[in-house]
């Protein structure tokens, strides 16, 4: 695994840390300038980012959501994560702006009421562990596709799977966000009938 992708795992394991430490407590709320809520998780969550990623990379810099940039510029990791936001902003994470300026009905979707703390549980069993998997031993023909406009694993994190799989061939879809198979499943059928010779 590429080290910048391990340091980034340990980075979102420490901000997952910080947030379960407030998940259901008392936090307090302020509004930022751009009219926008943030939270002493949000603040907490990002400084912990930085420290795992400036430990791991101390000449990099960072532009974060909450403290702006910090360090140089000509390599930064930039920090955004889901604080406490609304359906139309949790959509724009899955969604490219154009989509959901031509599908506003998609923004409907993240209005649907959260799962329930049981309904949690019982999702986190069927789940389980994320299992590590050593991906030079996949030996079937692979096709990696990614979204270029994907914000929640960012296009060049899926091409990267693709360097550990023997010969895996890659499609990336051109204004395609996270969900591609719902935002775009012309594109993903076309991709998959190329990888599979189909005409």
């Amino acid at each position: 695994m590429h080290e910048e992708v391990t340091a980034a795992i340990a980075a979102a394991k420490a901000a997952g840390e910080v947030a379960m430490r407030y998940y259901r407590g008392a936090f307090e709320v302020t509004i930022k300038p751009d009219h926008t809520p943030v939270t002493q998780a949000d603040r907490e969550a990002e400084q912990a980012i930085k420290r795992v990623l400036g430990r791991a990379f101390p000449n990099d810099g960072f532009l974060g959501e909450e403290f702006g940039e910090e360090g140089p510029k000509d390599r930064r990791w930039i920090i955004e994560h889901i604080g406490v936001y609304g359906p139309e902003e949790i959509a724009r994470i899955f969604y490219p702006e154009p989509h959901l300026a031509a599908h506003p009905e998609a923004i409907e979707l993240f209005k649907i009421q959260r799962r329930t703390l049981e309904q949690q549980q019982r999702r986190a069993a069927l789940l389980g562990p994320t299992p590590l998997l050593d991906l030079s031993r996949i030996a079937a023909p692979t096709l990696v596709l990614a979204g270029r406009e994907d914000r929640l694993v960012p296009c060049a994190h899926s091409l990267s799977i693709a360097e550990e799989i023997r010969g895996a061939q890659t499609s990336i879809l051109e204004g395609v966000g996270h969900v591609n198979a719902i935002q775009a499943p012309a594109q993903v059928a076309q991709a998959i009938f190329r990888f599979l010779g189909v005409a």
